[in-house]
């Protein structure tokens, strides 16, 4: 097949868009498992199990293909790699779109193909803002499933595109079987069917709507969405991860209604409908400068008379707006990161209309200047450049918050777990960023298989109390009426009487709680921490906080400052900080000074501009009479304590007096 010329423009162009998002997204990769779902959404391609409702079979598809064909590094790399891939791609088809509603205009000579290079010039800037887009950014760089949700939208919109210029039906048969597929990915699929019903309608109504024509369409769609037999068939197997035991009706059911959920719904006022728009988080994807720009874009749209504006800003409605008001969910600050990531799709058509912003911008300019000279094409191609600075600018000011290329806490707060338990201990776990990735470390790389690890929440629905039996037979575990699909109501209470009922049944274990689970959990007497995790001795006493777990602890990255930190991190280090302290002070004391630097070490890590850690280390080392790494210390102190104090001064004196060791 010969290419035109134009053609070779496009897929260069597309080509050099593609690369750009990629080269992002793998100079930033997450090099193993995050926070949130990640741990799951790796294990379960990886081990081709079951994923949580609604199943995301597509997903685990498609991703173990991924993590196949391209085995390099580890297994929680090669599921990053996949969504990088997801969103790189959605980047290109977001330039296309622009791309071809730009060709239309200067075809229909609303708009002088020399301003903006024949339309180039804008859908490129569109594809790289939309890569570079804060929220999109983070879940392209880690395993969760919303890049691959976002590729699908922007796919099936490029689709309609090219269905529209070629007039041949059966573009829209393809789209009816990809729409379908994408709703075996995920449900969200279902607020753009407004957008591309009215494209399908106002495009070609007589020809879609013909019996024939509709009944191949409706049945692909349905062939596409069949992507669900995947969970009957491979949950019959009994995989690690069985999520639902969906070979079961009930199982099924369960998974993909999602039904775990619940009803999240809030009584809905003016304030509280005012707050649940605040959470769209446009600020947070392009700065207030940028965002701006979008209203132009709309008021540029509208002046052209575009036939694509109404689909653009319906999709931006229903992906908006439109979500919002259908999920009415509550408003606390826990549910914000949980719910930006659904809006994906809304921040790719914000970066198109930001786009068209930019365009308006540009021809208002070019009209201007030929009113007092003609301007040269050479010459107006030199004035672009700094417009094309708006996705450069946007990329810099995220670059540092989502570069997660050493960002190694999350697997190593999973393998720091792991160091601290003595053989067949039990961990009770409550939320993702414990149970999931404890999955990853134990499934996916076949580590501490002897310890049973329990999501004490999830215990009492059948599919889980039925995987728990299964991977842990050496447990004793009574309440096989929890095996029942018609008794999953009560949970809180019934994981009480399953957490007392099993350590009752399984003496001779070791209990813990995780960071995470600690204060949810009902336990037997007060817990003592030990390293990261809380140890239940199952008796009254005063028991002494074991600090030898801490020696085999790692914390990569943790001292560097181009490591970004979560608020889950924060919160770990918070309190992993407080009982480096306690035993870096506990050690001053005893003057065993050794183990005392030790763990002051660590602090400096966490926290580096703590004057009281450099000024401990310094006098650590010189009562060991190490005085080269006393001196490093104190003068590091200096640097960040208060010049006024009488810390300041002494070690002033103390630094004018002593000598360095000769090496």
């Amino acid at each position: 097949m010969i290419l035109s010329n134009e053609q070779n423009k496009t897929c260069l162009a597309a080509i050099f868009v593609f690369l750009i998002s990629m080269w992002i997204y793998l100079m930033t990769l997450n090099p193993s498992i995050w926070w949130e779902d990640s741990g799951e959404l790796t294990t379960t391609p990886y081990t081709l199990g079951i994923t949580h409702p609604p199943g995301y079979p597509l997903y685990t598809f498609v991703t173990k293909v991924v993590m196949t064909l391209i085995p390099v590094s580890n297994i929680g790399f090669r599921g990053n790699l996949a969504n990088a891939y997801w969103g790189g791609l959605s980047a290109v088809f977001i330039f296309l779109i622009v791309l071809r509603i730009e060709k239309k205009l200067i075809e229909s000579q609303k708009i002088d193909p020399k301003i903006l290079f024949g339309g180039y010039l804008p859908a490129i800037v569109a594809g790289i803002l939309t890569s570079t887009a804060a929220t999109i950014w983070l879940y392209s760089i880690t395993s969760e499933e919303y890049s691959l949700n976002l590729f699908f939208m922007t796919f099936i919109s490029w689709l309609f595109f090219v269905w529209e210029e070629k007039k041949d039906i059966r573009y829209m048969f393809c789209i009816s079987f990809i729409y379908g597929m994408s709703f075996a990915h995920h449900q969200q699929a279902v607020i753009f069917f407004f957008p591309f019903l009215y494209f399908a309608v106002v495009t070609d109504f007589k020809t879609v709507f013909h019996w024939k024509n509709f009944t191949i369409i409706l049945f692909l769609f349905i062939l596409g969405w069949s992507a669900y037999a995947y969970m009957p068939i491979r949950s019959s197997q009994h995989p690690l991860l069985n999520w639902g035991t969906p070979y079961l009706w009930d199982g099924f059911k369960f998974s993909v209604k999602r039904d775990q959920y619940g009803p999240m719904s809030v009584a809905r006022d003016m304030k509280t409908w005012v707050a649940q728009l605040n959470r769209l988080g446009f600020i947070e994807q392009f700065n207030i400068y940028i965002f701006l720009l979008s209203f132009l874009g709309l008021y540029r749209m509208i002046r052209k008379n575009s036939t694509h504006t109404v689909f653009l800003a319906l999709a931006t409605v229903c992906s908006g707006l439109f979500f919002v008001w259908i999920t009415n969910l509550p408003d606390p600050g826990h549910m914000l990161h949980l719910f930006r990531k659904f809006l994906l799709p809304l921040y790719a058509l914000c970066a198109i209309w930001i786009t068209y912003g930019l365009c308006f911008i540009l021809e208002a300019a070019y009209l201007f200047i030929n009113k007092i000279k003609p301007v040269s094409q050479k010459i107006w191609a030199f004035s672009l450049i700094p417009f094309l600075l708006l996705p450069v600018s946007n990329l810099s000011e995220h670059y540092k918050t989502y570069d997660y290329h050493k960002s190694y806490f999350t697997y190593d707060f999973i393998y720091n777990m792991a160091n601290t338990l003595e053989k067949n201990s039990v961990v009770w776990g409550f939320l993702s960023n414990d149970t999931f990735n404890w999955w990853f470390y134990n499934y996916s790389e076949g580590r501490r298989l002897d310890v049973v690890n329990i999501h004490q929440r999830m215990i009492t629905l059948p599919w889980y109390f039925q995987q728990t039996k299964d991977n842990y037979p050496q447990a004793v575990m009574r309440h096989n009426e929890f095996l029942d699909w018609n008794l999953i109501q009560d949970l809180i209470y019934r994981s009480v009487v399953f957490t007392r009922d099993f350590m009752t049944d399984n003496p001779n274990r070791n209990y813990y709680y995780t960071f995470f689970s600690k204060d949810y959990l009902p336990k037997r007497y007060p817990i003592i921490p030990k390293g990261i995790l809380f140890r239940d001795y199952g008796t009254e006493g005063n028991f002494p906080m074991d600090e030898t777990v801490w020696l085999n602890y790692r914390y990569r990255g943790i001292n560097s400052n181009s490591v970004p930190r979560c608020d889950r991190d924060n919160d770990i280090l918070g309190f992993v900080a407080t009982l480096h302290s306690y035993f870096g002070q506990k050690y001053m004391q005893e003057e065993k000074f050794e183990l005392a630097i030790y763990h002051f070490q660590v602090l400096a890590q966490i926290d580096p501009k703590a004057p009281h850690i450099y000024y401990s280390l310094g006098y650590a080392y010189s009562r060991l009479n190490k005085q080269n790494f006393a001196i490093r210390e104190f003068r590091k102190f200096l640097e960040v304590a208060n010049p006024n104090s009488l810390e300041v001064l002494n070690v002033k004196k103390w630094l004018n007096t002593v000598q360095p060791q000769a090496m």
